[in-house]
Formats: structure tokens, sequence, C-alpha cells
């Protein structure tokens, strides 16, 4: 795994490795867009997202939060610019004084090719206790508060902690450093059950995808509100909302690859409940932070293809969570106003 997976590996053999490895999820990966593309006989470059939670790699990370470049018929080929090697910097003495000398090294340019070429993600997050882990959405938000803590987003007084229990907290922070009984994903599922945790509305799925379901229900209610005025307009919230910005995705470029930050979208989601929004509104506002991110990112790749010489302007939902028609809706709709050919 590399750092876009929590680890970091620096040698050459181990980066071929996980490129081998790759190609076998990625295989995957493609058998769920393949329906999609064959229904419309989509010929030639496109963009594809999924949204999925059922992609287990070999390597031990689940993939569900992907964009994927590709053609069916013809391989693809993205240039891209390795990040530098942090081990190169040395300390050298001098006369008169000792400095930090950082070698300076020629950016190096590194390829990847295929039918399908992965583009992007949301934030790999290290999870807890396999995928029965995962009906335990608490756990996965003390998953994804830690990484978030780990990576300086936010700070936690595990005393004070109105959300998640503090014994809870602490423990998972110690096993997830012991890296025992723990997996990588992407999977924005993964980030729907946290935000639901996060915001009070379901802690448990008791059922598969029953805190995605409770939080789009919240959402709806919160379009409800939009729809009839009443959105934003508690009296509590007059003075909060004239100093704050919805929560979004932050996006950043990593080894070739654009990044969407869940973790740090769950801080953010934590930090305007406490300021006092309604939950249900920020129900809404996940979704329109994720479908933002999604209609970004793609713009992102698009850019990306073009300047390898590959044309974009299709793009291709799939996956179950798709099937949330709020964030279809707005994703489409976003996607579509910047001129792109949609298909679900």
């Amino acid at each position: 795994m590399d750092d876009k997976i929590t680890f970091v590996l620096n040698d050459e053999a181990e980066q071929h490795e996980r490129d081998t490895v790759e190609s076998e999820d990625m295989k995957k990966l493609t058998s769920v867009v393949a329906p999609i593309a064959e229904k419309y006989n989509i010929q030639g470059p496109a963009l594809y997202v999924v949204y999925d939670d059922n992609i287990q790699g070999e390597d031990g990370t689940v993939w569900g939060g992907e964009f994927l470049l590709g053609d069916r018929e013809h391989i693809l080929k993205i240039q891209y610019t390795k990040e530098p090697d942090d081990s190169g910097e040395t300390l050298h003495a001098v006369p008169m004084h000792d400095e930090l000398d950082e070698e300076k090294k020629e950016p190096e340019v590194a390829e990847r090719s295929g039918n399908y070429i992965r583009m992007g993600c949301l934030q790999p997050v290290q999870l807890l206790g396999g995928r029965d882990g995962a009906k335990n959405a608490q756990m996965v938000l003390a998953c994804m508060m830690n990484d978030a803590e780990d990576r300086g987003l936010i700070w936690e007084d595990y005393e004070s902690d109105q959300i998640l229990d503090p014994n809870l907290h602490q423990t998972i922070a110690i096993a997830l450093d012991a890296g025992r009984d723990t997996y990588i994903s992407t999977s924005l599922l993964r980030l729907f059950d946290a935000a639901a945790a996060v915001l009070g509305i379901c802690e448990e799925n008791t059922y598969p995808g029953e805190c995605a379901k409770r939080l789009v229900e919240a959402a709806k209610n919160a379009v409800s509100k939009w729809n009839d005025g009443t959105f934003g307009m508690a009296a509590h919230q007059i003075d909060v909302l004239k100093n704050r910005y919805p929560v979004r995705m932050i996006l950043e470029k990593k080894n070739g690859e654009w990044i969407a930050d869940g973790p740090r979208l769950i801080g953010d989601l934590r930090m305007a409940k406490d300021g006092g929004i309604p939950t249900d509104e920020l129900a809404l506002e996940f979704h329109d932070a994720v479908a933002e991110m999604t209609v970004k990112m793609c713009e992102n790749i698009v850019a990306d293809a073009s300047g390898n010489g590959i044309g974009v302007n299709r793009v291709v939902l799939s996956g179950e969570i798709f099937v949330d028609d709020i964030l279809r809706e707005r994703t489409v709709k976003g996607l579509q106003d910047k001129g792109y050919q949609v298909y679900y």
C-alpha cells in the first residue's frame, strides 16, 4: 500500500507488487460498471464513478468510492508526476554552520495504462473489525475521527467527548495503532455510516444500508423545509449562519490520483452540529458536499485526461449508493450543467 492507503511504500519492488495486485482488483471493480456500459453501448473513453461497498481487493482493501477512466476497447495511458521521496534529506557539515540540505531531484514521470485506470477515490481510511465491524456506525465514526486527528485536522478531548464514548474512542485509537483486525476502505457507504452516527441519526446498521437510508430520510425532510421556506430559519440559527460556509469535501492530488477527504467532512459536520445546526439540514449539506465533490472530481480527471490527449465528455454513475435519489439527482444535474453526458 502507498501513502494513499495510509502506509508508505518507498521501493520500486513494493510499488510494482501493488500495481500487480491493483490490476486484479480492477477486474472486480469494472464488473460493477460493465452492465451500464453495455446497456448504453458506450464506446470510447468515459469516466466511471463507482459508489458501492462490495468490492474486496486481494490486497486487503475495500473499494467503494472510485473514479475510473475507461475504454472497453482500447488501452489508455496516463502519465503523471510521482511525488518526491523525502528520504533524500541529509545533514551536511559546512564551514561556519550546519544546514539541512535537501537533495534536488528531477521530477519523475510515471505511467499508468489499461482499459480502466483509477484516477481518483475517497480518502483511504483504516477501519476496525472486518466487514462485521461495518455494522457498528459508531465504530466507523471513531475510525474516521481518528484518521482526521492523526492528520491534524481536528483535536479531541476524550474526557469531554459528547458524541463518542471516551473509553471507546481511546480503545479504538489504540487498536488502530496496533493494526490488528483492521482493513483499509475507500467506501462511500462507510462515509454515510459515519455521517449518520456523528449527526446522531443512526448508530448501527441492523440491516445492510440502514444508516444510509435514515440519513437520506433526514435529508429529504430538509428538502421539504427548503421548499416551504423554513430551511435555516430556526431562531438560534440566524446569527450562526451569517458566519459559516456549508460543509464540503476537499480534493488533493497524490501521485496522479485525486483524493476526496471524507474524514475532514465528518469533522466539519461535527463542528456544525455542535454549533446548533439542525441534523436534518446537515444531512442535506452532506449530500450536497458529496455531489459537489463528485462533479469537481470528474472535472479534474477530465482535465488530466485531456492533458494526455484523451477527450472525455461522458460520465457513468454506478453502484448501489446511487439508489439515493437526492445524491443521484444533484450529481446528474451538476454534471449536466458542466456539459457532460450522464448515464446511470
